[in-house]
């Protein structure tokens, strides 16, 4: 497995691939609610490759010089329950780290819940509707 620090062309179409695939088809997120201002050339994702197949994502959104927001967190069907999702969140919080942040912030989707807490996130007990998809605040301190 190869954890990519996304750069180039190719590397944004695969992460804009796996969240077409999960989101999109896989949730019936509507399309033009998936993507938003935050995506381009300057956002800063994270590519999980299994050999040249590509199988997670997630977007690093510097909120400000203490706090990081890791978004969009998505792993392909194939690949989910199999550690996958650890290596990628892991990967994300080293990477928040070297930009000096203490906090990480992760909304999450209520079903990832217990993903997040057995990572060391604390989950506030108030769920939020974003497109009709029960979401809780999820953070960590460094």
């Amino acid at each position: 497995m190869e954890i990519v620090r996304v750069e180039e062309t190719w590397q944004r179409a695969a992460v804009y691939y796996i969240r077409i695939n999960v989101f999109v088809k896989g949730q019936n997120i509507p399309l033009k609610l998936e993507f938003d201002e935050k995506d381009g050339e300057k956002a800063k994702y994270l590519l999980l490759l299994d050999d040249k197949e590509p199988i997670a994502t997630a977007r690093l959104q510097l909120v400000d010089d203490n706090t990081a927001k890791i978004e969009r967190v998505c792993v392909v069907q194939d690949y989910q329950g199999k550690g996958v999702g650890r290596i990628l969140i892991q990967a994300m919080e080293v990477w928040a780290k070297e930009y000096g942040v203490k906090k990480i912030i992760i909304t999450s989707q209520v079903q990832a819940q217990g993903f997040y807490e057995s990572l060391d996130y604390i989950v506030h007990p108030d769920i939020q509707l974003q497109s009709s998809i029960p979401i809780v605040y999820t953070e960590k301190i460094l």
